[in-house]
């Protein structure tokens, strides 16, 4: 929707942009940014706050391997599934909308490291949330809470040079624009 918005909007400009990017561009930056965020879906909050609450984690703490592990490897293996339909898709809407990644064979396997990258830490940063549960009765909001942020701060809605320079400013001291950003602007 926001890749319309800002296509429609470019479109419209006398220029045939906004901030240097034409219509073509923008499709590129939100079909890069919309694979890697889909790269970096993780759930596990939402899961081990719900196994506190249910005590289901209590045996899953006596096994020998942690708990963190099976977690991160139901993610991981999810996100192998899920990679070649996202290719499919990208390829068929930058085909429609004019967009075009680049040719340069070495980007995508360092834009796929740096994804991996930025999965982990927000896999981390998930678990830590899901592990608040202990404390307080439901950590899902805060996780809700912080993906709002994360969205902006990473670039889903808009790229980030768009926003005030004081934005841009406290976006460079959280890691949001660091999982989505890199791996977006090699692709």
């Amino acid at each position: 929707v926001m890749m319309l918005v800002w296509m429609a909007q470019a479109s419209a400009s006398p220029s045939g942009q906004i901030n240097g990017y034409s219509a073509s561009e923008f499709a590129t930056y939100f079909l890069a940014t919309w694979l890697v965020s889909h790269l970096m879906v993780v759930w596990v909050a939402w899961e081990l706050s719900l196994e506190i609450r249910q005590g289901t984690l209590s045996p899953k703490l006596l096994r020998p391997i942690d708990p963190i592990w099976p977690h991160y490897m139901a993610h991981v293996a999810e996100r192998l599934i899920r990679l070649v339909p996202m290719l499919v898709m990208v390829t068929c809407f930058a085909w429609l909308s004019g967009a075009s990644f680049t040719r340069d064979l070495w980007a995508y396997p360092a834009a796929l490291t740096l994804a991996f990258l930025g999965f982990s830490t927000r896999f981390l940063w998930e678990y830590i949330i899901g592990l608040l549960a202990f404390w307080v009765e439901s950590s899902e909001n805060l996780q809700h809470f912080i993906w709002l942020i994360y969205a902006a701060l990473g670039g889903m809605f808009a790229p980030l040079s768009f926003y005030p320079q004081w934005v841009q400013n406290i976006a460079a001291w959280t890691p949001f624009p660091y999982m989505l950003v890199p791996p977006g602007q090699l692709l």
